[in-house]
């Protein structure tokens, strides 16, 4: 492992890219469209461009905590109901995640993070794997 180069700049060398491809994807969402699903199980338009704006800050969650059980309720959903707004919660989400993993050092990137209901655990591996 090169552990001269921080974690961010071996990892995670296209994350403004990444963030710059997501950001024109947003831009594309029509808020006149914003119910549309493909299917009645499916989630609606608006709540996916949602999740796809909101997506960094479980990468933040990662980096600053132990872990996430969703029993507990501690994860609650944005609300962006414009193109504007979703975007908006991409630039915020994609900064502060850029800091979280920024932040890290390699033994705290390789620690572990449990991802969780309740008493099953789904996921128990490295940082780095979740991110």
């Amino acid at each position: 492992m090169d552990t001269t180069s921080s974690p961010i700049e071996l990892l995670f060398p296209d994350h403004d890219a990444e963030m710059a491809r997501s950001r024109k994807l947003l831009a594309l969402v029509p808020d006149v469209r914003l119910e549309w699903q493909p299917t009645p199980k499916s989630m609606t338009l608006g709540r996916l461009a949602t999740h796809v704006a909101e997506l960094p800050r479980f990468g933040t969650m990662i980096c600053t905590t132990q872990e996430l059980d969703f029993a507990s309720g501690g994860w609650a959903s944005s609300v962006a109901e414009t193109t504007a707004a979703r975007l908006a919660l991409l630039d915020a989400t994609g900064k502060g995640m850029k800091a979280a993993i920024a932040a890290l050092d390699w033994p705290a990137m390789l620690a572990p993070w449990v991802l969780r209901v309740g008493d099953t655990i789904l996921m128990k591996e490295p940082r780095s794997s979740h991110l």
